[in-house]
């Protein structure tokens, strides 16, 4: 995950909670340890993928300078921040 959204410890405690999820699941004898990481897996990697992108996009947005335009940057920055909402379940 790189830094621009600040997401890594973000992530890391959201995958811990799911974890924890699936392999009481695993204690439980309800699932088996491949099904628990299975499910993990199809539950965190999609939000996760998505979150990479929108850093990566995040770097490149604020590093750039879009030519000295400005109100393009800012657009671009609120377009970004409106998807990051979406991805997380907010609005803005």
């Amino acid at each position: 995950m790189v830094p621009y959204l600040g997401q890594g410890a973000n992530q890391a405690l959201a995958d811990c909670h799911e974890l924890a999820n699936v392999l009481g699941q695993v204690v439980d004898r309800r699932k088996t340890l491949v099904e628990a990481i299975e499910h993990f897996t199809r539950v965190r990697k999609p939000h996760v993928t998505q979150m990479q992108k929108l850093s990566r996009r995040a770097g490149y947005v604020f590093k750039s300078d879009f030519d000295g335009n400005k109100e393009r940057k800012n657009r671009e920055i609120k377009a970004l921040l409106k998807e990051v909402a979406a991805v997380q379940g907010r609005k803005v």
